[in-house]
């Protein structure tokens, strides 16, 4: 029984060794940081993603046009706005939980388990593949574009938002790039019978990146507790308006799942690489992006199901 848990859930349990690890000895994760393992982690998720993402329906998705639009509102529009509200009326503009928030707010969706949990679902799982590669290539633009507009626009923080924009597309855009023209040179049909050994190799590396977030944060356990807590809410927040944004765009229940699961995801690499890269003196910087991809993780992977069985039972 205890093997059998483990294989089913290993990851579980690697990370909450990986917190304890992170909170008590935080110098392995600095040490990780420090030797500029967040970039060349990040290029490297980035690129497996390009190597396992098959955009054989992209063209067609893309034109769905109403739900490309509603996708691209939740992600980098009604989030951050979700977001500084959360700031406005629980911390009072607490500058250090502007930063925090404003970095998982300006993340694009996931590239992998939104595609994932859609198909798990039985939803529009192409509108999905749709939502992980353009939120993630115009995020080289709309991420520093947030940035400057929450933070930069009324001088709370001082981002060259240039420099940000040449470091996104050498860290996302050129290794995605990359992935997606080795796939069509080597071939799809391989390269996916790789996916369960490239999805644990690319597990391992996340670890790795939470644990530099859990370090940079030791200092600060309870202030990191409560944003464990807005995590949770935003997320559950973000369920509800995604769902209700599908009833007014007419969404079919395929594409109100893609919706509802891609719009309210937020990728983990990208926020690590931002705060390591821009604000690793915010201790608590990198606890939002963490403990919102943990949470989405497990309730996602719930919500999955049961939109699966509803279907099933309908």
């Amino acid at each position: 029984m205890p093997l059998k848990f483990l294989k089913k859930y290993w990851f579980l349990v690697c990370l909450a060794v990986v917190v304890v690890v992170g909170f008590s000895h935080p110098e392995i994760g600095l040490a990780y940081r420090e030797m500029g393992a967040v970039p060349v982690s990040v290029a490297v998720l980035m690129f497996l993603s390009g190597l396992l993402l098959d955009t054989s329906s992209l063209v067609r998705e893309a034109l769905n046009i109403r739900l490309v639009v509603a996708i691209f509102a939740c992600v980098f529009v009604i989030f951050p706005v979700l977001a500084c509200s959360v700031v406005w009326a629980f911390f009072r503009w607490n500058q250090d939980v502007l930063i925090a928030l404003t970095i998982l707010a300006a993340q694009p969706s996931t590239l992998a388990s939104g595609i994932v949990m859609t198909r798990i679902a039985e939803g529009n799982d192409a509108l999905a593949v749709v939502a992980a590669v353009t939120t993630n290539l115009s995020s080289v633009l709309l991420t520093p574009l947030v940035f400057f507009v929450i933070l930069g626009a009324g001088g709370q923080v001082e981002i060259s938002t240039p420099d940000m924009i040449v470091r996104l597309l050498r860290t996302v855009l050129l290794p995605v790039a990359l992935g997606q023209v080795v796939r069509r040179l080597v071939g799809g049909p391989w390269l996916d019978s790789l996916r369960v050994p490239m999805g644990v190799f690319s597990q391992w590396v996340i670890l790795g990146m939470i644990l530099t977030g859990i370090s940079g944060a030791a200092g600060e356990l309870y202030g990191a507790l409560g944003l464990v807590g807005i995590a949770l809410y935003l997320h559950t927040v973000m369920i509800v308006l995604s769902y209700f944004l599908g009833r007014v765009v007419h969404a079919t229940r395929g594409e109100a799942i893609a919706l509802i699961l891609c719009g309210s995801q937020k990728t983990l690499p990208a926020g690590i690489y931002i705060w390591s890269t821009y604000f690793p003196y915010v201790a608590i910087g990198s606890v939002p992006v963490v403990a919102y991809h943990v949470v989405q993780m497990i309730i996602d992977s719930i919500l999955a199901v049961r939109f699966r069985d509803r279907w099933k039972r309908d």
